[in-house]
């Protein structure tokens, strides 16, 4: 009967060090690739090189830089510049203020994955709701804050990746 219990406990402490090993296994499993972040709920971590965030670009035109996996095809990737902070609806990943956006870069426009001049963009307007690409990439004013954010849409319309929100004076 002695024997029995020891058996028993020894069964239960071998459990529980099972248990704790596995879950350590799981924590150390993660990668930083596969990190659930960014500026839209539910989407992964895309990591920005540059322009650092708050840099101060004295004038200077940026060039976005950023590490992420190549997209599919059918894949959108979205590089936005904004006046304001973007306030998106967490259910859908609507935009709420998107007539704040004032320059985009499309993967489908001219310029390098994973590095793109600001000249490769396209100025935004919207009028009723609609955005309006104009000819050029525009121009920033001068020791004015802007926003900038990149983010990818997989070909059902969701936003699958996205990075965190940055700003830059220029």
């Amino acid at each position: 009967m002695n024997k029995i219990n020891i058996d028993f406990i020894n069964l239960k402490i071998l459990f529980r060090i099972f248990i704790i090993i596995f879950m350590i296994g799981l924590l150390n499993c993660s990668s930083t690739d596969d990190e659930l972040s960014g500026i839209f709920p539910n989407s992964t971590l895309i990591e920005i090189v540059e322009p650092e965030n708050n840099a101060k670009l004295a004038g200077v035109y940026p060039i976005f830089k950023w590490n992420t996996k190549q997209t599919s095809e059918s894949d959108m990737l979205v590089i936005a510049i904004y006046n304001n902070p973007l306030s998106i609806n967490e259910i859908n990943d609507n935009i709420f203020n998107y007539q704040d956006i004032i320059w985009v870069w499309i993967n489908s426009f001219e310029g390098d994955y994973g590095a793109v001049k600001f000249s490769a963009g396209k100025k935004v307007v919207f009028s009723d709701g609609i955005a309006t690409y104009t000819g050029g990439s525009g121009n920033l004013v001068a020791n004015t804050t802007y926003y900038w954010s990149i983010w990818i849409y997989d070909k059902f319309g969701y936003v699958k990746r996205s990075s965190n929100e940055y700003r830059f004076t220029f």
